[in-house]
């Protein structure tokens, strides 16, 4: 017997953190009595669509088209005709579109939006305004991030009594445990992995300048592989084009791999000693939960909510100031300097981290308590 049927709106499932997660949504859902409803606006399949199909899972998807308001009129005649018992909807533009559209339907449903991007990342005008009205006549705003949720909160007063934050989920026991390191191993090249999509945030100058500096000063030299699509956008190819001309002036080519989009993201975290992520802001980087569920340690840039997802005093890895590269190239030293002991209780407490706080069981647990709480509300 069906618990209700929900709606989850989402620009794509293409790829990406937001795509991810809403695919993991949907499917514990499901998995737990509710019948589910993807509305899209791109087109296109991939895996997380081919998932999800497999579970049965209805996927809508609406050409986007000339007018943007036709994805409104789509998604409201679909709330029309339908008995949805709420609606959850991720990133910006579609929150703006599902609270547009549920309340052009004149329907009593719940509406829970979801902001999965740090605050600082979009600060345009429409998106200040979108933001606005969507907060105004949302039911629950949702975050995946502690500290963007306290950054709204202060630039958004009024939702105080409708957030919650909700960490990303990741089937940890899905993903290869790392192994311990045998000490009688000789130290051999460190291997990084880096996991976004290239892009001026992401903060490739930085690892790329710390590359130099510990070829210069400290004579390693690590290899860096960087998982992620090259080619999203002309934003994309451009500072892959500006990183890459600054390793050939450095005579630092042969230590970067760009990798591209890869399906074989656990086997890479599983041949890697280190995942490096050095943006300047996030929202709940999927990179680094799915570091942790792997056991692998991890080298951050300090912000947002980085610092709890690392720990201090070397917990699951370091942390270390964006906008220095000798900072970083200072971790990644000291981190390949590190005694086995220390490595293997990292990957030991990177493990037991993600099981207690990214796992699918306090995900689906969290979402549950907030939909059974808005839809009695709503019917009583």
């Amino acid at each position: 017997m069906s618990h209700g049927h929900i709606l989850l709106v989402i620009d794509h499932l293409r790829g990406g953190g937001a795509a991810s997660q809403m695919m993991i949504l949907a499917r514990t859902l499901n998995a737990n009595g509710y019948r589910i409803t993807i509305f899209t606006y791109h087109l296109g399949s991939g895996p997380h669509y081919d998932l999800l199909c497999k579970d049965g899972i209805e996927v809508i998807q609406c050409a986007k088209g000339r007018f943007k308001f036709g994805i409104v009129l789509a998604l409201m005649r679909l709330i029309n005709k339908t008995n949805y018992c709420c609606i959850i909807s991720y990133l910006t533009t579609p929150n703006f579109y599902a609270v547009l559209a549920k309340i052009l339907s004149k329907k009593n449903i719940p509406v829970l939006v979801s902001e999965r991007a740090a605050i600082e990342a979009n600060v345009s005008l429409q998106a200040r305004l979108f933001r606005a009205v969507y907060f105004r006549l949302c039911k629950f705003v949702l975050f995946n991030s502690h500290d963007n949720r306290k950054n709204t909160e202060k630039l958004y007063p009024f939702i105080k009594n409708k957030t919650q934050t909700i960490y990303n989920a990741i089937d940890h026991l899905s993903f290869k445990i790392h192994e311990q390191f045998d000490e009688t191993d000789e130290r051999k090249i460190l291997n990084i992995l880096v996991i976004s999509t290239p892009r001026p945030a992401k903060n490739a100058l930085c690892l790329a300048e710390a590359l130099r500096e510990l070829r210069d000063k400290n004579k390693i030299m690590p290899v860096v592989q960087w998982l992620g699509p090259i080619d999203l956008d002309d934003e994309s190819v451009r500072y892959v084009d500006e990183i890459t001309a600054y390793l050939t002036e450095q005579s630092l080519l042969d230590q970067w791999d760009w990798l591209g989009y890869r399906d074989d993201v656990k086997s890479l975290l599983a041949q890697s000693d280190v995942l490096v992520h050095p943006s300047y802001f996030e929202g709940l980087p999927n990179a680094i939960c799915e570091a942790l569920a792997s056991g692998l340690p991890i080298i951050a840039s300090d912000v947002c909510d980085h610092p709890r997802l690392i720990g201090n005093n070397q917990d699951r890895g370091m942390l270390f100031d964006p906008y220095d590269f000798k900072s970083l190239a200072c971790s990644i030293n000291e981190f390949n300097q590190l005694p086995v002991k220390t490595l293997n209780l990292m990957r030991k407490n990177a493990l037991e981290y993600a099981g207690t706080y990214l796992s699918l069981e306090k995900f689906s647990k969290d979402y549950m308590n907030i939909i059974l709480k808005l839809t009695n509300t709503s019917n009583s």
